[in-house]
């Protein structure tokens, strides 16, 4: 929101001629002048102004030359203020000698002050103005970790002429990411399309978030558009992203609010569905129709979206939760629908590492998020003994989806890519890097099988139990389970014994690799000192491997709690 006052002071006018040009940009509702305008009504009314300086300003609106407000006066016998003034005022004085600004002096003293006060010439000042720290492909897209820039410079990112994943002949996120340097921080940069020609909607998609990192890492982020009817400019409008900024720091502000529009921003579960219904108004105009299992693939990649990729952060002193986005669009010419569902959290391998031991690569990590059971488990549980609210199923069954239907999946976290293709799944390291994760589908309308949602997922629950029960037999064999009555009856009260069963059964088990499960059936009590003694040590041993290495069955509530305040004592605390 921009004062109407603040607004008149910065434009160098009275508040009454804003208020008269606000009926001639199209903003009829009547304003005061304390009254405010919206971020985009400013915008109009400083272009308006800009496009008719005749009409509002005395002469050309232009800065002012040098000379126009400098008094030249010889100062080379000055030794006091009063010779000076004296100086001033002496009649036929030529400029011969220093420059300095004397337009606002009033008193002596002041003269001298600007004396003594370093002088910069215009064209210093331009120079200093128009210095510019270049982004090359060399620094951009780093690793994180890497130095930060020099501070205090304005930046300049230049698109190339083609700024798209499809290059070639295939698919090179490199191409895009490439230009992204993700350690810019608090300084200005000028995104400057005006040079492209040619993109796709899921790269500027990536573009906005990008456009959102450098914002949340203090920067001063400005877009220098090109033709308007044309080219990415036009995309952008068309996603109603221009007004991306106000997406990001406005709590339910979306991309536009277009008919058949194709990009969503989403921050919580709750705007999933409201998502998936518009995508399947938009979808279903097309010749493909919306087929149940689209919705389906969408809903689980977007609640995956939204709860796994969660990221709060503070822009202009107020917290935002910064949102996620889903674009889609379909592309008559090679018969493609394409979707991508991205993110700026934390990526894959730090989620699993929440509730699994270390991956060693990105590679790896995505690869087994994509086994069953594993999916739902990214983050960590409140209640460690309790169901997900996502059984894990939901990568699985989409990715086993589109290999049934014949399309492609590449999921991207970091600097890692997993591609699930119809015949196979392969990886690859790329050169570059992306913080969170963001998954491009692409679906061949013309070659899709006519399948129902019923048969589909028949054949898919087939495909993934028999995967599941492979896994089963082997985690069967090693798991090493515990009547917790037949050791210590009923009450299992005892602290001593509990510390000879830890160091004669459970931890010998554990350094065999094999899990633990302990049957608390008919057990009624089991107090802090006692759980503490025979728990603490293998959780300390497990570190957050505790929660899937240590299973509790049949727990009374009063003994769950008990355990749960003993595992929270003995982990790391996650931020």
């Amino acid at each position: 929101m921009v004062r109407i006052n603040d607004l008149a002071r910065e434009l160098g006018v009275k508040s009454k001629n804003i208020l008269d040009a606000l009926v001639e940009v199209g903003i009829t509702k009547v304003k005061t002048h304390s009254s405010s305008l919206e971020d985009k009504e400013a915008d109009m009314v400083r272009v308006h102004f800009r496009a008719h300086p005749d009409k509002y300003f005395p002469s050309p609106w232009s800065p002012p030359q040098a000379d126009t407000f400098r008094t030249r006066i010889d100062l080379s016998h000055i030794t006091r203020p009063g010779d000076v003034l004296k100086a001033i005022t002496q009649a036929g004085a030529k400029p011969a000698g220093t420059t300095v600004d004397v337009s606002h002096i009033s008193r002596p003293g002041e003269i001298l002050k600007a004396i003594m006060r370093p002088q910069t010439t215009p064209a210093q000042k331009a120079k200093e103005a128009l210095k510019v720290a270049p982004v090359t492909p060399l620094n951009r897209g780093i690793n994180p970790d890497a130095q930060i820039p020099a501070q205090g410079l304005s930046s300049n990112l230049q698109l190339p002429e083609g700024f798209s994943f499809y290059t070639r002949g295939f698919v090179d996120f490199d191409h895009v990411i490439q230009h992204f340097d993700w350690n810019l921080r608090e300084r200005a940069l000028t995104i400057d399309l005006s040079a492209c020609t040619r993109s796709n909607f899921q790269s500027l998609a990536l573009l906005v978030q990008y456009a959102w990192h450098l914002t949340l890492n203090g920067c001063i982020v400005r877009f220098k558009y090109g033709t308007a009817q044309s080219g990415p400019t036009k995309m952008l409008s068309s996603m109603g992203a221009l007004d991306w900024r106000e997406v990001l720091v406005n709590d339910g502000r979306d991309f536009g609010n277009i008919p058949g529009r194709k990009t969503y921003a989403l921050r919580r579960r709750s705007d999933v569905q409201s998502t998936i219904n518009n995508a399947r108004k938009a979808i279903r105009n097309y010749s493909i129709g919306f087929p149940e299992y689209l919705s389906y693939i969408i809903s689980e990649l977007l609640y995956n979206a939204t709860e796994h990729g969660r990221h709060a952060a503070v822009v202009d002193k107020c917290q935002v939760l910064v949102p996620s986005v889903f674009q889609f669009g379909l592309y008559p010419q090679l018969n493609r629908l394409s979707f991508l569902f991205s993110d700026l959290g934390i990526g894959i391998k730090a989620h699993l590492e929440q509730s699994y031991p270390p991956f060693p690569t990105h590679q790896e990590a995505i690869i087994y998020a994509l086994r069953p059971n594993v999916s739902g488990t990214f983050r960590q549980q409140s209640q460690p003994y309790s169901m997900s609210d996502n059984a894990g199923m939901g990568l699985t069954y989409s990715s086993l989806m589109l290999k049934r239907l014949k399309g492609d999946m590449y999921i991207v976290s970091h600097d890692a890519v997993v591609h699930v293709s119809p015949e196979d799944i392969t990886s690859h390291q790329i050169r570059n890097y992306w913080p969170g994760t963001f998954v491009l589908i692409n679906l061949n309308v013309g070659s899709v099988p006519a399948v129902s949602l019923e048969d589909l997922m028949a054949e898919i629950r087939m495909s993934a139990q028999k995967e599941l029960d492979g896994a089963s037999q082997k985690e069967e064999s090693d798991r090493y389970p515990v009547s917790m009555f037949n050791y210590f009856g009923k009450y299992a009260e005892d602290k001593d014994a509990a510390i000879t069963f830890r160091d004669r059964h459970l931890m010998p088990a554990l350094e065999n690799g094999k899990k633990i499960d302990l049957d608390f059936r008919d057990v009624e009590t089991a107090p802090h000192s006692f759980l503490n003694a025979l728990l603490a040590t293998p959780v300390r041993r497990l570190g957050m491997k505790a929660y899937q290495w240590i299973r509790i069955y049949n727990a009374p509530g009063p003994i769950h709690e008990i355990i749960d305040k003993v595992l929270e004592d003995n982990l790391p605390k996650i931020q």
